[in-house]
């Protein structure tokens, strides 16, 4: 099965062409479930087993899910490859609906209104307003972005996503005129680098992030830089955006994550009645 697994991983880094993020994701999930099946036969049963497993451990059901997209993708392949007789599959577990968090108008102003002083500073300001303008990811096409991906002209900026997909999205005037400002002050090929030119570790991004939230009191348990995502998209879609350019915009391969975005809150409600209400009409 560890064999089978490391082949699996192999083809679909050098056939499939996935990410190494993505090769470290099916060998973590590959990892816990051969701690549960202990190298006995694979069947429906211990697939079954599996997942409560996994709940019993306290994950959620999203987390849990995660798992068994990894686990199914290598079932398929040992079914495909004749390594096993029947095509099993785990079942997914129904999700709980979550409202994706987002910054509302005042924080945004808040990140916006900012006065950075510092090299660093400006550094993380042009991130967070990137982050703001195109929804991009952090890590997979933020960090990573050149000097050549960005088409001030045309007002494009050219993005690498998951499986090295390419797209371009559009940028406001105001970010070009930020990223300009901000790539007058250094000369590496990477748009937002350390300061001796190399890619930056997300997990200190993050750092400084936090850093800044707490001296402009944002507090909570869900700052994140993945949430200027979450915001993009259900404003997007908030202003009339449609799904379709959306998932371009944010490069998924499919609209049901971009339907998640697609989410009503208490003040859209409000709003909404206020429009809608027979009461307010007839009365």
């Amino acid at each position: 099965m560890v064999e089978l697994c490391a082949q699996f991983i192999k083809e679909k880094k050098f056939l499939a062409n996935v990410s190494d993020k993505t090769c470290k994701w099916y060998k973590a999930s590959f990892d816990a479930f051969m701690k549960y099946h202990k190298g006995e036969p694979i069947t429906q049963a211990h697939l079954n087993g599996f997942m409560v497993h996994l709940r019993e451990s306290g994950l959620s059901a999203i987390s849990a899910n995660t798992y068994a997209r990894a686990i199914n993708s290598f079932l398929s392949w040992m079914f495909e490859n004749g390594y096993l007789k029947e095509h099993l599959k785990i079942k997914k577990l129904k999700e709980e609906q979550k409202i994706l968090p987002v910054y509302n108008t005042q924080q945004l102003e808040t990140f916006l209104f900012w006065k950075p002083k510092t090299w660093y500073d400006h550094r993380l300001y042009a991130t967070i307003c990137t982050l703001i303008d195109t929804g991009a990811r952090v890590d997979r096409e933020i960090l990573p972005l050149k000097r050549e991906n960005i088409d001030f002209e045309n007002l494009l900026i050219k993005l690498s996503g998951k499986g090295n997909k390419e797209r371009l999205v559009p940028m406001s005037l105001e970010l070009r005129k930020i990223l300009y400002r901000w790539l007058s002050k250094h000369d590496y090929e990477l748009i937002f680098p350390t300061r001796r030119g190399c890619k930056q570790v997300h997990r200190n991004v993050l750092r400084d992030f936090y850093e800044l939230c707490d001296k402009l009191g944002i507090t909570g348990p869900k700052r994140s830089l993945h949430r200027f995502r979450h915001t993009f998209a259900t404003e997007y879609l908030r202003n009339g955006g449609g799904e379709l350019y959306l998932q371009q915009a944010l490069g998924h391969t499919t609209l049901t994550m971009v339907r998640k975005y697609a989410q009503i809150n208490e003040q859209d409600l409000k709003l909404m009645h206020k429009k809608t209400s027979i009461l307010s009409r007839l009365r």
